[in-house]
Order: C-alpha cells, then structure tokens, then sequence
C-alpha cells in the first residue's frame, strides 16, 4: 500500500498574509457559498451510477402501489450526512447529502419519506427493532457492531439488520501540523472506524511508521470520536498530534490556519449504506438500489451541489459560532446583516410561497400532513380522558377510475371539492388533511358509539350535490373507511404515523365488504397480525424452499361408479417450525410476489419423482396426477419448454400428469391462452379446468378450450342440496359430456351429494366426503388398499 502524497497534497503555509486572505475567503465562503474543493475530493459516486434507467417488475410496481410510505429515522445533529436546519428541535426540517438523495428517489418512485429524529445511533436502532420504523438514513459504519451490544442489553440476541448496496463514498484525510507523518509515539484522534475502513487505517499506519506490528495500538495512540467537531476540538487545543476523518468535513480543515491535510491513500473511504429493519422485504431494498443506480451523474453532482451549500452554511455556522474570536464575529455579523437584508427582499415571494408549501397540501389548501400530526399531538395531550378522540381514514372507491376516464384535471377538481365539504364539516378541535392521492384522514371526537362514528361518516360522505356538478348525470361514488381509536398515551409524531396506518389497514379491510355502498371498519390486532404474517411469509419464503418445508400432500379423486382411486390433486403445504400453513394463508401472497412459480415447479417435480418411483418398482404408473399452474405462468414464453425439460428429466409418459388451470385465466387473453393451452397438451401434458362456474370466462370459450377434464366449482354443492343447483350441475354434466370432456366435482363432502353425482352421471369425485389431503407416505399406502 503506498502513500499518496504529492503537489495535491502539500500543506497549507503559514504567514499573515496568507491569514488574512483566508479570512476574508472564508467569510466569503460562508456567504458565497464557494464549493469547489467538494469537486474534486468530496462525495463520490458509485460505478453503477446511471447504470440503466428505472425498470421495475409488475410485483415491484404493486409493492409500490400498496406501500408507498417509507418511515426513516435520522440523526438531526449528524451534518453533513444530514441534519436539522429549522434551529428549533420541535420542528423538523432536514437537509444533508443523504436526505437530498431520499427526496431525489422519492420523485422518482413517487413515495414518500417520513423522517423520525433519533437521539443516537443506539436509540436508531431502537426504533426500527420495535418496528417504529423501517429504514435507518445516517452514518451507518457503526451500526453493525451497535446492534449486538443492542441485542445482548435489551436480550434480542438475534437482532440482525439489513443494507442497501454503497450509494456514495467519501474519502478520509490525515490533518497534521507540520508536514511529517506520524511516527511510533504520535497519538491521533480518528473517527470511530470499523470492518475494512479500520483495516486500511492500520495498514497505512504501519507503512508510515515502517512496522509490520499488528498490535498498532502500542505504537500509536489512536482516540476515538463519533463527532467530527470533538476531533478538531482535540485537535485545535494540542491534545493530540494528528486528526483523521471525513471530506466531507473540509470546510473545517481550512480553519486551522497552523494545519496540513493530506489524501494519504484512495482505499480508505467511508461507503454509505443505507440499513434496514430485518423484517424489510428484499424487495423494497431491491426498489430503493434500482432507484438509487438510475441516478445519472449529472444529476448526482446537481443533487451534491445543492445539498453541499446549505451543509457549509450549516457545519461552518456551528463550527464558528463556539470557536471564532469576536472581531472575526462582528466582521461576520455585519457581512451577514447585509446579506439577510439583501435575501430579505429577494426572496421575500418565495419565502412566503416555501412557507405556504410545507404547511399546506399544494392541491386542496388543507392543512399539511407535517402540521395535522404536530397540531393532532396537541389535541391528544390535552384531552379530557382516554379515547376522546378517534382517526377516520376514508377514500373514494375506484376513484383511478376518474382520472382515466375524464382526465387528471377532472379528478383533481373533485378532490378540491371534497376536501372543502370536509372542511366544512369538522368541529372546533377536529382536523382533516389529505394523506395522499384521494385519502383524506381525521381526527375526530368520539362519538362514543359506532353508530354514532358511522353518522359522521355518512355526513361527510354526503357528496352527490359535488358529484353531479362534476360528472356525468347518473355517476355514482361511494367511499370506504376505517377507524383507530386513540389512546391518550399516544402524543408523539411517530405515534400519529402509526395510527394513520392502522386506521388505513382497516380502510382496506373495509373494502372487502360488499353489502352496502359506503363500508366502514374498525382495526383490530387481526389486522396487524396478517401484515405481520404477509411480512414474514415474504421474508421466509425462500429459505424455507432451500431448507424443505414446503411438502406436497395429494387429495385423491375417486371413480363416481365403484369408489376406486383413479386419480389425485397434488396440493402445497407449509410446514414451519411454527406450526403449518395451509395455502390460503400464503398462496394469493405468492401470486402478488411472483413466488408461486417456483412454487408450482416445485409441486410439479415432486409428482414426477414419486410417479418416476412408482414405475421403477413396479413398471407402470398408477393413477393421473394433476397439479396447479398459476396464471401468471402463462406470461412466461419459456413455460412450455420448462414443463417439458422437467417430464423428460424423469422420463414421465405423455398424459399421466394433469395441469389444472382456473377458469379465470381466461379472463385476460382468451385466444392467447387457447394457445398456449393447445402447447402444453402438445408437451404431453392433459389439461384440466379448475373452479369451473367461479364466472369468469364465457360458455362459449369451452368449444375452443383444448381441455380434457371439467372441475365443477364447490360453491355449486351446499349443504341444503339445493334444487336449481342440482339442475346446474346436472346440466354442465351433460354439456361436458357432448364436449367430449370427463367431469370431476370438488368439495363434496356428504353423502347426499355423492349420490346425487353418481345420478347426474358425474365421472370423478374430489372432496372430504372421500378422502382429506394427505402426505405423500399416507397416499402410497391407499393406492395400494385400492389395487
């Protein structure tokens, strides 16, 4: 490893002239906002910068569209990386490198980021251990070795964290105070560092000293600091001979008028990282990368420059204001007065236009989501008791539906228009305020009563004077909602965060119920416990795939005539150390994330092995298997070739494995998934169709379908044996038959319904009133029984 040290790096001269011209360029700077030296040894991009643009799959869209919140925790005081520019720790207005970079990636994913203060980097963790948050924005080196003295103090020995790939890094320089290096004795105060930062730093140590000692620290003195300013404190009063951080500190290294910096070595760097709660999907950290990489140079030096004036002002600002004599003050002082005064009335308009944008929402003129949390705090500190108030999230169904329809513009008069009736409905100590697109939240006084809540939301769902001065004659809205009582403990910004996102779980949960025009719910622990679950199935669910716990059970189908196994349905199972899931816990979510396609391979693979076994034993396959192909499939062109690579790999006979496709696949592309049918069949595959009568495709589409079997929905089969069932049934019965295709008929589970099967003429039966879903083990052992 070789020192870099050349004309670039010479040290600063010391005379009076020289000091004087640097006073007056460092009063300049601070004013003029002079930042050159940030261009050449400041903040540097990542080689994937710019890499591509923003491309994200149709599951990491989705991700987007039902989480568009991010909540982060940031370290106020943590200049430059970011910090607190308001002056007034009650409000919090952020700025620093890594907040411009979040608010750049936030117009381009269309998110938003919520910024929570943390004390420290222990009380960050904290935060996003308990689930308070989900992203941690600021210096990050130390995070990792934080977050098991976390762990072994709070017992969560467990506790693990996750990060985004490097986004920028930043090189480190060696402050001395005359131009030697240093020498075995020297002590050094240095940021803390840690992992490869530290192992570079001993490295160049030993070089300089000519050592090849690993104990380092009995040659040298090293102090550490996390702050930047107690380094150059220590530094400044001789208490230590050299001072190691940060470039990004550099406004800072030309305070001292009796020092010298160097770039000792280009390898030591600090490389920024965003981290993650350990429950954070990948995807979303997959997101945040992709969105981080799209960033073109040119707009990652804009986004740097901006940033770098207001950090200058910034770190210089508190640097001076404890360090400088007082004739460098007032000569400040005055140069500053000047300036305000001049600023003053240049951006006077602006000012007041900035002011009006972060306390109000740009659109309707609501109050700001900034100003309903700090004033809704308020209101809950100072009520009488316990659940006086309650937070409404209400939202206007498939209002989507009118922006595509009649036009953006359309959509946003109606939303100014609702947001004034909702203004005009709330009480004295009431709030409301746009959340985000048309979800307007509440904070209202409690009733008392769930009638009582579902009056005022009737009243503030009262709209068809707006709705018929907008659209169409005739047009018809209605709204869903949900409620969150509210705790009088709860008074922090965080709190009413997480409040509005259980009263918007509910909101969605409401949507669910279709018996009245406008629905309405309460949250429940339930809700919370599925988002939990939905969270931890995405997180597990490839390493339980690695580490076998997914099986397959298969669900015999009996022959209508004499009872005899003819066939079986092979069906996913999860067996956790927790218990085991069935797939109406997972497999919708496995659809939305893309997942049950390794799923539906996995099941297929199984029933080739067992029916590959099976013939190797006694030569010829028992029964027809059939499996579950999810729609999402039939997008994929190199489907047909994966279903036959995996048959031919076990050598299984044409037609002795069954594809079992929904009805409803048809609902998107009737004549391309026809086709793609006609090639599966043709990879010696039959096919059946699933939950048939479900409505989703047309009668008409059977005479086309190249199908071999008809799945008869188990909706059709009640408990009651109801009569015009009955004729339903019997008549697809005999459609099938004229249709060449055979008929099986699921979810029969009495003995009535067998017998009325076996009348109607039904070929297959499949259902509990037979046989249960059972393990593989099990199954053997019936098929033999049936031989």
């Amino acid at each position: 490893m070789k020192l870099n040290l050349n004309k670039s790096n010479l040290p600063i001269h010391n005379n009076r002239y020289f000091n004087f011209l640097k006073t007056i360029t460092l009063i300049c700077s601070i004013f003029f906002l002079n930042f050159s030296a940030f261009a050449d040894e400041g903040i540097i991009a990542p080689k994937k910068l710019g890499l591509s643009s923003l491309q994200l799959t149709e599951q990491e869209q989705q991700y987007l569209k039902d989480n568009p919140f991010f909540k982060v925790v940031c370290m106020p005081d943590n200049a430059p990386f970011e910090f607190n520019i308001s002056g007034n720790k009650r409000y919090n207005k952020y700025s620093g490198y890594n907040i411009a970079l979040l608010s750049e990636i936030s117009k381009v994913l269309g998110v938003e980021f919520f910024f929570l203060p943390a004390e420290s980097l222990d009380d960050a963790i904290a935060k996003i251990v308990k689930n308070e948050a989900s992203m941690i924005s600021g210096y990050t080196t130390l995070i990792e070795q934080l977050v098991q003295e976390y762990g072994r103090k709070h017992g969560k020995i467990g506790t693990k964290l996750k990060f985004s790939e490097p986004v920028y890094s930043v090189p480190f320089y060696l402050l001395g105070k005359n131009s030697s290096l240093p020498t075995e004795g020297s002590s050094i105060a240095s940021i803390s560092l840690l992992g490869s930062e530290k192992e570079s730093f001993d490295e160049l140590l030993k070089k300089s000293l000519g050592i090849d000692d690993d104990n380092i620290q009995s040659k040298v003195k090293i102090i550490s600091f996390t702050d930047s300013f107690d380094i150059l404190k220590c530094f400044n009063k001789k208490s230590t001979d050299y001072a190691f951080l940060c470039a990004v500190n550099y406004p800072l290294f030309e305070s001292f008028a009796k020092c010298n910096y160097y770039r000792l070595d280009r390898s030591i760097t600090y490389s920024h990282r965003f981290c993650f709660a350990e429950n954070t999907p990948d995807i979303a950290i997959r997101i945040l990368n992709k969105a981080f990489y799209s960033i073109n140079q040119e707009d990652f030096n804009r986004i740097i420059d901006k940033t770098s004036s207001e950090t200058k002002n910034y770190i210089e600002s508190n640097y001076y204001r404890s360090r400088f004599n007082l004739h460098l003050l007032l000569s400040v002082s005055v140069l500053a007065a000047i300036l305000i005064v001049i600023l003053i009335y240049l951006n006077r308009h602006s000012s007041k236009k900035i002011t009006e944008t972060v306390e109000t929402d740009e659109l309707t003129g609501l109050i700001s989501f900034k100003i309903f949390r700090h004033t809704a705090r308020q209101y809950i500190k100072a009520a009488g008791k316990k659940n006086d108030y309650i937070l409404l999230s209400i939202d206007m169904n498939h209002f989507n539906y009118i922006n595509d329809s009649y036009g953006n513009n359309k959509g946003n008069a109606l939303l100014i228009e609702l947001a004034n009736h909702f203004s005009n409905n709330i009480k004295s100590g009431e709030l409301t305020t746009r959340f985000y697109a048309d979800n307007f939240i509440f904070l209202l006084k409690n009733p008392g009563t769930l009638p009582g809540i579902k009056a005022r939301f009737a009243q503030l769902t009262n709209v068809e004077e707006i709705v018929e001065k907008l659209l169409p004659k005739g047009y018809d809205v209605s709204f869903s909602a949900g409620i969150y009582y509210i705790d009088k403990k709860v008074i922090s910004s965080e709190d009413i965060v997480s409040i509005v996102d259980k009263a918007n779980l509910a909101r969605k949960s409401s949507k669910e119920d279709t018996s009245s025009k406008n629905t309405i719910a309460e949250y429940t622990q339930e809700m919370d416990d599925k988002v939990e679950l939905k969270k931890e199935i995405t997180l597990s669910m490839e390493n339980a795939l690695r580490d076998n716990e997914f099986e397959v059970y298969y669900q015999p189908k009996v022959q209508v005539s004499d009872g005899k196994i003819i066939g079986a349905e092979a069906l996913i199972r999860w067996n956790r150390k927790k218990g085991l899931l069935k797939p109406n816990q997972f497999v919708d979510e496995f659809e939305k994330n893309g997942f049950i396609k390794k799923i539906d391979f996995f099941v297929l693979r199984e029933v080739c092995k067992f029916l590959h076994e099976w013939k190797s034993k006694d030569g010829s396959y028992p029964i027809t298997i059939s499996f579950n192909l999810s729609r999402i499939h039939l997008k994929d062109p190199k489907l047909v070739q994966t279903l036959t690579d995996i048959k031919n790999q076990y050598d299984i006979l044409p037609n002795v494995i069954e594809v079992e496709l929904t009805e409803r696949v048809m609902y998107d592309n009737p004549n391309g998934v026809v086709e793609t049918m006609q090639d599966i069949k043709n990879a010696g595959y039959s096919i059946s169709i699933d939950d048939f009568g479900a409505g989703y495709s047309s009668l008409n589409l059977l005479k086309d379908m190249p199908a071999d079997v008809l799945k008869i929905d188990k909706e059709f089969f009640s408990a009651k044996n109801n009569q015009k069932e009955n004729i339903i049934v019997s008549s697809v019965i005999n459609m099938s038959k004229d249709l060449n295709l055979k008929t099986v008929a699921e979810g029969v589970e009495t003995k009535d319904q067998a017998d009325f099967l076996k009348q109607a003429g039904c070929d297959y039966i499949q259902g509990f009133y037979y046989y249960r879903p059972i393990k593989e083990g099990e199954f053997v052992t019936k098929l033999l029984d049936n031989m």
